[in-house]
Formats: C-alpha cells, sequence, structure tokens
C-alpha cells in the first residue's frame, strides 16, 4: 500500500474511533428507541421472569403471567413523519447578484422541484424525517449520477440512508444542518461476492475497528464484507490582494507594487474529497464537486447539556410511561383472570336437587338455575343471591387512564391531532383551531425538515455550474403544475408549437451568448453567472388544499354578483375531484354569454360598440378595393392596370394588416385590463377612423388616376384611327440628319 494510502487509512481509523466514542451514549438511546418501537418493550429479565417455566434446583414451577404491549408510541411517531411525507415544501430561487437572472431562476427552481419530485419514490426526505420523530435524527444524501449509460453528462438525486446508525459525523460539528462537520462515515455490509465483483484486487483481512453500537457486525463475517466510505475536507489556503482601482487578485503570481495593493486577507477555501476504504487499505477515492460534504441531516429535539449534544425523538421520552402503560394492561389481565367469582348465598336445603347445576353454574352458561323455594324446616325463603365483592382492578383501570395520559403529555400528540374526535367538539372550526394547537408541540419536526430542504437545495444550486455544464444540453425540469418541461442551458433557444426548445440562430450561426440571445429575442439559461438563493415555504398537501380551495369557491359564488357567479362556475366544476367534471366544466363554459367567453369571440364582444362597429367595417373596405381594382382593369390598359392593381393590392394589404394587427393589440389589453383598455379605445377612435378615411380617399384616387389613364389613352387610339382613315397628308417632317457627307 502506498505511503498516501496508509497516512489516508491511518487518519480515517483515527477519526472514526473519535465519533465512535464520543456519540457511544447517543448511540445506545438512539438503539433502545428503534428496538421499543420495533415492540421490545419489556426489560429482558422481566420478560424472561414473567414467562415462567419449569422447576429448577428446588425450586417451584412458577406460572406463566400477562406480558402485554399495548402500542401507544408508534402513532405519534407515524403522525409527525406522514404529516412530513404529506406536506407541500414549496421551492423559490432568487438571483442573489449582478449576472444571475430571473429567468435562469425559474429554471433552477424547476430544476429541483424534479429533483424533489423523482425522490418520492424511494422518499429520502420523508425516511429522513421519520427516523428523527423515532431517535432524534435522520440523514439523507446528495449523489451525481450519469443520465445514461451511454454519455457523460451528469445529473443530481436524493438518496435515503436506511439506517442512521450507520452514520458517524464530526462531533465538533454544532450546526444544525451540521454544515461546518470535516469528516463524516457511512459504513455498508457488502455480501462476499458483490465485494470481490466490486473490487476485485482488495484484501480481505480482518480488524474491528469499525465496530460500534448499533452498527455492531464484525468488519469481515462469513457473509459480509464492511466497507466505509469515508468523506473529509481539506484547505487550500489562498491570498485576496484587493488593488486601488477596486479590482481583486487572488494568489498572485507576480510581485505586486505595495503603492498598488489597498488590502490583502488569507482564506482558506474548501475542498471535499472521499474514499471508499477497509480497516486496512483503500479501495477507490475522488474530488466532490462542492464545498460541502453532501449529507443532510433531519434532527429531532436537539438539547446541549455540559457541552454534549442530545438528540432525541418521540420515543425516549415517552418510555416510561409507556412501561407504565405495559405493566397496568397485563396486572389488569392478570388481576381479572385470578378474581374469585363470587358466591351464591342459599337457604339449607335450597339446591339440593340441583347440586350438580349449582356447581357448575360459574363454569357453564346456564339459560335457568333452578331452585326450591323453600328451607329444611319448609319456611319460604327468596332465592340465592351472589356476594357482591368490590373487583380488585379499580387501581389499575385508573393507572391505565394516568399512563394513557402521560404518554400525550410526553410526546405531544393529544386525541384530536390523532384523528379522535370528541362529541363535544363538533364545530368544524373548533376541531381545526385545537388541531391547529395540538401541532406546536411537534412543528419543530416540520420546521427542521424544511430547513434541511433548503440546505440540500443550497448544495445543488452550489454545484449545478459544475453539473450542467455542456452549453446546449437538454435538461428535463418540472414547470408550473409540475408539469415536465425541457430547458436548453448554456445556448439561446425558442420553442416550437410544441413547447419544445430548438437552438436560436442569427445569420445562420448558432448562439451562445447572453447578450447576442437577448437581441435575438430568444432565451439563454446562463447557470455559471451569478449565484442564487432558495428559499422553502411548507404548506398543506395538494390534495388539502383542492378540497379546500374547492369548499371556499362553493361558498363563495352564491355571494358574488349573477355574472361573476356565471363566470367561476365552471372552474369551481373542474376543481371537483370527480369523474367527468372536466367535461361538465367545459359545457358550462360554452353555455355563457359572448362577453364572459374566453377567445375571440369573448374578447370582441367586451370591446365598446364604436370599435366593434369600426372593426366590422374592415370587409366592407376589403368589397370596396375588389370593385375599384376590377373597373381600373381594361382591355386597352391591360399593363397599366396590371401595375395599378398590384400597388392596390400591396397597400390594402399594408392597411389591413396595420389595422388588424391594432385591433389585436386593443383585444389583448382589454383581456389584461379592461378598465386601462376602455380609456385606450376611446383614444384609438378617431385614429382608426382617420386612417379608414385614409384608405377610402386613397381607393378613389388610384380610381381616379386609372380612370384618367384609360381615358386618355382611349383618346390617343382614337387619334390614331382618325389619322390613318384620313391617309398621309403630305411630307414626313423634317428630322435629324441621318449621316455625313459621305453619306
Amino acid at each position: 500500500m502506498a505511503k498516501r494510502e496508509e497516512s489516508l487509512v491511518m487518519e480515517a481509523l483515527k477519526r472514526f474511533r473519535t465519533a465512535s466514542e464520543s456519540s457511544s451514549e447517543q448511540r445506545k438511546a438512539m438503539l433502545e428507541a428503534k428496538a421499543f418501537r420495533a415492540g421490545n418493550q419489556w426489560p429482558d429479565e422481566v420478560k424472561i421472569q414473567r414467562q415462567g417455566g419449569a422447576a429448577v434446583q428446588g425450586v417451584a414451577a412458577q406460572p406463566a403471567r400477562p406480558c402485554l404491549t399495548i402500542d401507544r408510541l408508534s402513532g405519534p411517531v407515524r403522525q409527525v413523519s406522514n404529516g412530513i411525507k404529506q406536506a407541500d415544501f414549496s421551492l423559490t430561487v432568487l438571483p442573489n447578484e449582478q449576472g444571475a437572472d430571473q429567468q435562469t431562476a425559474d429554471f433552477l427552481k424547476g430544476w429541483l422541484r424534479r429533483i424533489q419530485n423523482e425522490a418520492r419514490a424511494d422518499d429520502p426526505i420523508g425516511w429522513a424525517g421519520d427516523s428523527a420523530a423515532e431517535c432524534g435524527i435522520g440523514w439523507f444524501r446528495i449523489l451525481s449520477v450519469y443520465t445514461d449509460d451511454n454519455s457523460f453528462d451528469q445529473d443530481l438525486k436524493l438518496e435515503r440512508i436506511a439506517n442512521a446508525l450507520t452514520v458517524y459525523s464530526d462531533p465538533a460539528a454544532l450546526k444544525p444542518t451540521r454544515s461546518d462537520m470535516r469528516y463524516l462515515f457511512l459504513t455498508q455490509d457488502l455480501p462476499r461476492d458483490e465485494f470481490k465483483r466490486q473490487f476485485p484486487k482488495a484484501d480481505l483481512v480482518t480488524l474491528d475497528e469499525f465496530r460500534s453500537v448499533g452498527d455492531s457486525s464484525d468488519w469481515i463475517t462469513e457473509d459480509t464484507v464492511r466497507v466505509a466510505e469515508y468523506w473529509y475536507v481539506e484547505y487550500d489556503k489562498q491570498r485576496v490582494v484587493e488593488l486601488i482601482d477596486g479590482s481583486t487578485l487572488v494568489d498572485p503570481e507576480m510581485e505586486l507594487d505595495p503603492t498598488h495593493v489597498r488590502r490583502e486577507r488569507v482564506v482558506f477555501k474548501p475542498k471535499v474529497k472521499w474514499a471508499k476504504i477497509t480497516c486496512t487499505e483503500v479501495l477507490e477515492d475522488g474530488d466532490w464537486l462542492g464545498t460541502k460534504i453532501p449529507f443532510v441531516p433531519i434532527l429531532g429535539e436537539e438539547m446541549n447539556v455540559d457541552g454534549k449534544t442530545i438528540l432525541r425523538g418521540i420515543i425516549q421520552p415517552g418510555m416510561d410511561a409507556q412501561r407504565m402503560l405495559n405493566y397496568a394492561y397485563s396486572g389488569a389481565i392478570e388481576a381479572l383472570a385470578l378474581a374469585p367469582k363470587a358466591p351464591y348465598i342459599v337457604a339449607e336445603g335450597q339446591i339440593e336437587s340441583y347440586k350438580f347445576i349449582w356447581q357448575n353454574a360459574n363454569t357453564f352458561n346456564y339459560a335457568t338455575l333452578p331452585y326450591t323455594p323453600v328451607d329444611l324446616n319448609g319456611q319460604p325463603v327468596p332465592p340465592p343471591q351472589r356476594n357482591a365483592v368490590e373487583a380488585p382492578i379499580q387501581a389499575m383501570v385508573q393507572m391505565m387512564s394516568t399512563s394513557e395520559a402521560a404518554i400525550k403529555f410526553t410526546t405531544g400528540q393529544f386525541d384530536i391531532g390523532l384523528g379522535q374526535v370528541n362529541q363535544t367538539d363538533q364545530s368544524g372550526r373548533a376541531i381545526e383551531a385545537i388541531q391547529n394547537k395540538g401541532e406546536f408541540g411537534v412543528s419543530h419536526y416540520l420546521e427542521n425538515t424544511k430547513n434541511a430542504l433548503i440546505y440540500a437545495c443550497t448544495l445543488m444550486l452550489e454545484m449545478a455550474p459544475k453539473i450542467l455544464d455542456r452549453p446546449g444540453r437538454m435538461v428535463r425540469i418540472h414547470g408550473a403544475d409540475n408539469k415536465p418541461e425541457m430547458g436548453m442551458i448554456g445556448q439561446g433557444f425558442l420553442r416550437d408549437q410544441q413547447g419544445m426548445p430548438q437552438p436560436a440562430q442569427i445569420n445562420g450561426q448558432q448562439i451562445f451568448n447572453k447578450a447576442l440571445a437577448q437581441l435575438a429575442g430568444a432565451s439563454f439559461y446562463d447557470i455559471a453567472a451569478g449565484t442564487y438563493g432558495v428559499t422553502v415555504d411548507v404548506g398543506k398537501a395538494s390534495v388539502t388544499k383542492l378540497r379546500e380551495g374547492s369548499q371556499a369557491l362553493g361558498a363563495l359564488i352564491p355571494a358574488l354578483p349573477p355574472e361573476m357567479g356565471a363566470a367561476i362556475t365552471p372552474e369551481f366544476i373542474q376543481s371537483l375531484d370527480f369523474p367527468g367534471a372536466a367535461d361538465i366544466a367545459a359545457k358550462a363554459r360554452r353555455a355563457l354569454p359572448p362577453g364572459l367567453q374566453d377567445g375571440p369571440q369573448g374578447d370582441m364582444a367586451r370591446l365598446p360598440p364604436q370599435v366593434q362597429q369600426q372593426l366590422a367595417q374592415i370587409p366592407q373596405l376589403q368589397a370596396a378595393l375588389q370593385e375599384a381594382q376590377q373597373v381600373i382593369l381594361g382591355k386597352q390598359v391591360e399593363k397599366n392596370a396590371e401595375l395599378q392593381r398590384a400597388a392596390m393590392e400591396t397597400e390594402s394589404r399594408k392597411q389591413i394588416a396595420a389595422l388588424q394587427e391594432q385591433t389585436k393589440l386593443i383585444i389583448e389589453q382589454a383581456k389584461l385590463n379592461q378598465r386601462d383598455a376602455q380609456a385606450m379605445l376611446t383614444a384609438e377612435q378617431s385614429r382608426l377612423q382617420l386612417m379608414l378615411d385614409q384608405a377610402a380617399q386613397h381607393a378613389d384616387r388610384q380610381h381616379e388616376v386609372a380612370l384618367q389613364a384609360a381615358q386618355h389613352g382611349a383618346q390617343m387610339m382614337q387619334q390614331q384611327q382618325a389619322q390613318q382613315a384620313q391617309g398621309p397628308a403630305g411630307p414626313p417632317p423634317a428630322g435629324p440628319l441621318m449621316g455625313g457627307p459621305n453619306g
């Protein structure tokens, strides 16, 4: 083994021992909480004692006693973890500095949302949240993966860590996100054949340096081999110099004139590395793209006692109350089973004839119990009566109630939070208020999850320029309403009718510059320019928001004006979750008056009558122009008429296109702001009328010109015909000399 690898392994062993020993007590508590939730809620010695057994060394055999487990802690844990899984974590990405823009921020938001949505299959965040509620901490990680076996393009994904006890983090890290940790270990047991397949040259030398509480299998067993991922941070020392002109230099190679230096300082730039190791050798190693170790914790309840960090979930504080409840139920069942049957009080001779029936009255369910109504002396006596005996389990019943209440107080989860509604809490608002109040006791789990997600997204945004580094690469994102879309990075693009990005061009050349893309009206995602920040808002699940929104909309419609209520009704129908809602909503939209419909018909109906009248004149203008063109055409002036027609058609098309464009702009403005559109349309009315008048005047002038030309041509032809009819009138007129003296 090379000296560098040997040094790396020795450093890893030392750090692992430090992390393991410093967290041993914490790990014991976490392991106990996990086992307790799994059903191991009785101490081993008590359980063995209550199970009974045969006589041993003269000691009489002990009968088996009830050993019940009435689990009241798993419910609160599931309530918290399911709340995390169902919560809607809404991401927002914002540009932080010059060079970043909102368009690229929206693209990165869609990219992060897609990673988050794809992770729901393995549910790394929900799994880590469940572990946090169970034992105080859960972990998930960020991985870089190739998008395809035949590609070098990479992407990021979130992956769950099944057992939080296989993670050993730097004990000196104190931030809630553990962003200040210098190292971390993740252990994994591989089957021997899988280990040999992945690392055929590795040595299987046993050394139990990596054994710890909760992660206690040997380093090498008959069936498995343990591998540890060792993540660590190294720091590069850098000198940062600020010059007089305000510019900065990092590690300048040349000597600088002191008169040109304003100030300087030394910084330590982090660089993350990783290695897969056994306890004796390095299997593989590499560099990470980010500046932080890509492991993210979700914490439960965190405390610091005498300089030691203590983590706990819901299980630990409720364990004593749960044990008390198990003892109370077991004792009550035992007391009930052993309680003597209350005896009957009978007069002498009353049951002599029915002894067999009465002797078995406590074991058989007889329909009747016959008796003799007189005693031996023949005196009448009342029927036999049971001697009432107070049940011996009253104290145990009280203990069960006390234990149930203690569990609720220690876990922070009460009946209403677990879906149990009292008959007195009939009001929906009252129930909701109680639920919201009950959520305060466990809201820190949701808040810690939100902070963990913000940290994870921050790490991924930091790595985005290095992961998405190929210009022209197509990247899948999730847009509004989580609709799948495609984006192109590092290259200007336009979207086709299907919404797919297509490379934009200038003079036949593709655009790889943001400024040129803006000049061409193309989109450009330059994720390497500037930095971006992320925020996360926690809301209700989508199903819950849909249901609440539908209820609110249904209550609002009757209070609205009739026209507005009619316009909203189709949207309300479509929001309802039942088969055929979309079809019914479409029919409701078609039944709306024209002025309330969407599209061109509705837009036209919302315009003022004067404008509608002017727009209706456009077809008449076109017809008038066509008639003028027909008049102009004549057999005798065919060539001139064709030229005039072409000119008129060109001019008419321009006028009509201008009118149509103005109309389109008016309609679009009316859709955005009806009030502003009204004012604009009033101002445009005179201008539209002027344009129409000018178009008509122009057509008249062209018509007159064409007629004059036709008349002139006809007169000329008539003159020529008259001259031809008269014959030659004399010698031709004198003209220029055609030649010289030599003729």
